[in-house]
């Protein structure tokens, strides 16, 4: 699995600790926020994208399991 949201999560970390420093009330809550956006939006595309594969016909269908083999019998 890929890192997402990495780069939006490091630069609004940036944002969120310059605005603390300037005085902007609420700033802190902005790092919670993009934190929750980048969880439901990799949960979103995560439980959403294998039905839409299927539905586009990108999946390809696996083979059927062959029969188990029959062990030959051994004598006493």
């Amino acid at each position: 699995m890929t890192p997402r949201g990495i780069v939006t999560a490091a630069i609004a970390s940036l944002f969120a600790l310059q605005l603390e420093a300037a005085g902007v009330p609420g700033a802190s809550d902005l790092k919670g926020l993009v934190f929750l956006m980048i969880v439901l939006t990799v949960g979103l595309q995560g439980f959403t994208a294998p039905s839409l594969a299927r539905r586009l016909g990108l999946v390809i269908p696996p083979e059927p399991a062959a029969p188990p083999m029959e062990s030959p019998e051994l004598g006493p």
